[in-house]
């Protein structure tokens, strides 16, 4: 790998900053030490060195990974849209979104054992085919959302369009604009605070 290729460091960012290493992942990571003048020199220099936090390493370090499994149908295309709602609210919480296609040459059970794999700290299931047994047999290593299905057993947490108020609003449960009253943002929001597979199914998201 040449000099060009590879990624930039603390050290690189420290010795083009002309301070140490240790200062330079203080002002990385937002903590109190730094006085102003060097925290902005050092921000300065990293910008323009293309140096970015590795987010792994932070990760190996702590407990969590922070990752927010969802498995979608590819076929389905409102399950895009549920995917871009996904996004936004896990990016607002600090979570990161890992996708895992189901197809007919992909089982949805791959799917989800390929987002545990990846470390995975809860699921977002769209539609799922899997019987309540499979089901309830993941919600017992991580925190489980049926999105679109409601007969998911009492220890999957499960959330479905509410089909009067889309009615009402004149949209159907399954077109554009039916996430303005899916309440998973809730459900992400609290996610943090949920111990793995300890809640019922709510419509409400899983306890405090």
């Amino acid at each position: 790998m040449t000099e060009m290729q590879r990624r930039p460091t603390l050290m690189d960012v420290a010795q083009a900053a002309g301070v140490s290493r240790a200062l330079v992942s203080i002002v990385m990571r937002g903590a109190p030490g730094a006085a102003e003048t060097t925290r902005e020199r050092v921000l300065t220099v990293a910008r323009d060195l293309g140096y970015r936090p590795d987010s792994r390493a932070r990760l190996l370090r702590s407990s969590r990974t922070r990752l927010l499994g969802v498995t979608f149908h590819g076929s389905a295309p409102f399950h895009a849209e549920i995917v871009d709602a996904v996004y936004a609210q896990a990016a607002e919480r600090g979570y990161e979104v890992v996708l895992s296609a189901v197809g007919r040459s992909r089982s949805e059970a791959r799917a989800i054992d390929g987002l545990l794999d990846f470390g995975s700290e809860a699921l977002i299931v769209i539609a799922p085919s899997l019987g309540i047994r499979e089901l309830e047999r993941y919600s017992g290593r991580v925190p489980v959302v049926s999105l679109l299905r409601d007969d998911v057993g009492a220890f999957v947490d499960s959330i479905s369009s509410d089909d009067r108020a889309g009615v009402r609003s004149g949209r159907t449960p399954d077109g554009p604009g039916a996430l303005e009253y899916c309440p998973c943002r809730r459900w992400i929001g609290r996610l943090g605070r949920a111990a793995p597979g300890c809640f019922s199914a709510r419509d409400d998201g899983p306890p405090a």
